[in-house]
């Protein structure tokens, strides 16, 4: 999920105070927010690696899924404040390469522009919605409504039409 922080600086005082107990809080307030942003990703497919990729404005907050599976990441471009599931904050600023240990879900603040990637192994070579159902958890969120939900979907579906997807293994066969 992904919101502009404009009117509402405190939600980023609030991170620094065990964000881990309070994802599910703060992502029903984003979820409730007239600021819920529509972001594409860029989707790529190698013989046995996936990739996406979003770049995020300055100012956007977004809560990640839980990951399943260990995985490196990017920052390509920007600076972002990066708060993991145990409430630990980093700065991260580009160039940087890390890596994502399985059960980490994160919230991160762009401080500027940013470009953040990350590669999952993909190596039966599956599609985006196996390939998803098998890298994240599935979670469901108690605090969200069901209006909530649909509102999510609703820029989640606009976000699809927007992205990107390269698959270098059907470039290579053609």
């Amino acid at each position: 999920m992904v919101m502009k922080v404009t009117k509402d600086k405190k939600l980023l005082i609030k991170l620094n105070k065990n964000i881990g107990k309070k994802m599910d809080e703060l992502e029903k307030k984003m979820a409730e927010s007239d600021e819920l942003l529509v972001f594409p990703l860029t989707h790529r497919f190698s013989d046995g690696i996936y990739s996406r990729e979003v770049s995020l404005g300055a100012g956007c907050l977004v809560t990640s899924k839980t990951h399943k599976v260990q995985h490196q990441f990017f920052l390509l471009k920007g600076s972002v404040l990066v708060w993991n599931n145990e409430g630990d904050a980093q700065y991260i600023q580009a160039p940087f390469v890390g890596i994502t240990e399985v059960g980490t879900r994160r919230v991160v603040y762009a401080i500027e522009d940013s470009v953040w990637i990350t590669c999952h192994p993909n190596p039966d070579n599956e599609v985006l919605d196996v390939l998803e159902s098998r890298v994240f958890e599935e979670y469901n969120n108690n605090l969200i409504t069901d209006e909530m939900k649909n509102r999510i979907k609703k820029a989640q579906k606009k976000s699809n039409k927007l992205s990107n997807t390269i698959n270098t293994n059907l470039l290579k066969h053609n």
